[in-house]
């Protein structure tokens, strides 16, 4: 039997976490870019996703420095 450790496994989750939200992101804001009727508002719903993504990104990373 595999002995997994669960600072390895967090650490994966993470990393899994942060490459789904870098794509969805990027697809994101091809199309919010591309096919958006106003590019100012495009730009600001981009931003605001991104702050908010990167605040639970953050704090997923802060929480994963204490395990």
């Amino acid at each position: 039997m595999i002995n997994f450790n669960t600072d390895i496994l967090f650490q994966l989750g993470f990393f899994i976490a942060l490459l789904l939200f870098t794509i969805h992101a990027l697809i994101l804001s091809y199309h919010w870019l591309t096919y958006g009727a106003n590019r100012s508002q495009s730009l600001l719903s981009l931003a605001i996703y991104l702050m908010g993504g990167s605040i639970l990104l953050l704090a997923l990373s802060v929480n994963l420095s204490f395990i």
